[in-house]
């Protein structure tokens, strides 16, 4: 645990400068809003927007995102279609859709499309986004070192077992 601690402490600002959201809405204004507010938060971030699903699968493509928003309702498809088509090329990646309800019925399709965080729109505060992506960004940061630091703890034998012959 204090490996782990040492290592956050001394390379959590090059992992989280590699931390890249993807929003794609087609609501220009709530888009920019949107990036604005994050990128206060979170000035590292590269944060990219795009304003139409197909816009968006190209960016996911070339970008490579580890958080996607996605809007309900695109002008070319829907964002559960969009998360589902995300989803089955990029599974790591992580998606938050906005959404005008939330009802149980939404958590459930949005659950099958891959979701992992449905926002209803109305009742979310920019505050609590921030505090989403805040946590999205430390657990990629903790799976990152916790990954970073298995691999350095490796030994020849394979499994991090220490030899007692000397070899």
């Amino acid at each position: 645990m204090f490996a782990l601690f040492i290592m956050m402490f001394f390379l959590s600002k090059d992992i989280l400068d590699m931390f890249k959201i993807l929003i794609i809405d087609s609501n220009t204004l709530f888009r920019e809003s949107l990036g604005k507010s994050l990128y206060g938060r979170f000035p590292a971030a590269e944060i990219r927007k795009a304003g139409s699903g197909s816009e968006g699968l190209r960016k996911v493509t070339a970008f490579s995102p580890q958080l996607v928003f996605i809007d309900i309702y695109l002008s070319d498809i829907s964002g559960f279609d969009l998360a589902k088509k995300i989803k089955r090329s990029y599974p790591e990646i992580i998606i938050a859709t906005f959404a005008s309800f939330d009802s149980p019925e939404y958590r459930e399709a949005a659950a099958q499309c891959g979701v992992e965080h449905l926002i209803p729109k109305d009742d979310w505060t920019g505050a609590d986004i921030l505090t989403l992506v805040e946590s999205i960004q430390s657990g990629a940061a903790i799976s990152q070192l916790t990954k970073t630091e298995n691999e350095s703890s490796e030994t020849p034998y394979g499994n991090n077992e220490t030899r007692l012959d000397g070899d």
